[in-house]
């Protein structure tokens, strides 16, 4: 269905989120990911003087570099095949062709990041390219993938066995099911339980399994 999707980052919560439903598809369809972070020199000639832009655009790199790094470790986990750039310019100018020159057949984004003084902004970003892109694009909120990847789902079910006392919490298995993950937890007495974690809120149930005579 997939052959590459482009995941434009800054490091945000909201473009970490997109990340990894990106890779998660990417996972599940075979395809290949195209990291992509924007140093926005859009406006940067108005606010510094030479030196200020040199470090403002050095800041920025560090802020891309950092974000790609950790796409590729998303990637990696899961056995996908990346290629990370960096490109200078407008963001969404940037972004949309890079779309039609990678070859993307989907590009996904989160709903907002961070500008250049810490605001949110990636939303009007995003917005654009939804409105422009000649490619499909997916924009995902926080509150669609709560707990979108299996780390997730391992990590709020390990929480809440823990909550529960329950102490060196191993896990055998998980798998989702609609808007619930499963996970198949083990204590260290050896007693069993599935941890069932909602998709969306992140809320969790735990279940005891009964052994079997």
């Amino acid at each position: 269905m997939y052959s590459t999707i482009l995941v434009p980052t800054d490091g945000s919560v909201s473009a970490r989120r997109a990340a990894e439903h990106a890779v998660d598809i990417a996972a599940k369809y075979g395809a290949a990911v195209e990291g992509l972070s924007v140093i926005d020199t859009s406006a940067e000639t108005r606010f510094y003087s030479r030196e200020g832009v040199e470090e403002f655009e050095e800041r920025q790199r560090e802020q891309a570099e950092h974000a790609l790094d950790e796409l590729v470790e998303l990637a990696e986990e899961e056995g996908v095949p990346i290629e990370t750039t960096i490109e200078k310019g407008t963001p969404d100018r940037v972004i949309l062709e890079f779309a039609e020159d990678c070859g993307a057949d989907l590009v996904l984004m989160g709903t907002h990041g961070l500008s250049k003084s810490g605001g949110l902004v990636l939303g009007s970003v995003t917005e654009k390219v939804v409105r422009e892109s000649t490619v499909p694009t997916q924009v995902v909120r926080l509150t669609d993938v709560a707990v979108g990847t299996i780390s997730d789902a391992v990590e709020a079910a390990r929480e809440a066995a823990m909550d529960a006392g329950h102490d060196s919490v191993s896990v055998v298995r998980t798998h989702r099911s609609g808007h619930t993950w499963m996970v198949h937890v083990v204590g260290g007495d050896e007693r069993e339980w599935t941890v069932n974690v909602d998709v969306e809120s992140g809320e969790t149930e735990i279940h005891p399994i009964e052994a079997t005579q």
